[in-house]
């Protein structure tokens, strides 16, 4: 739930286990980045899960490595 800042305010805490992302295809034209201004250290994450949607999009799903 929530958005980009939200996003962020949760992955800098180190609150999260996972990340859910969905892609669609899609171009809107702006917005904010949900994983840009997290710190130093890149993310690291484990892919955990890629499945198509039945809308074209697709949902990816990675474990965050700490």
């Amino acid at each position: 739930g929530g958005g980009a800042s939200t996003a962020q305010q949760v992955l800098q805490a180190g609150l999260a286990d996972e990340v859910h992302v969905d892609v669609m295809p899609i171009l809107l034209g702006g917005g904010l980045r949900p994983f840009d201004h997290l710190g130093p250290e890149p993310l690291k994450l484990e892919r955990l899960a890629v499945m198509p949607l039945p809308n074209g999009g697709t949902h990816l799903r990675f474990r965050l490595l700490r």
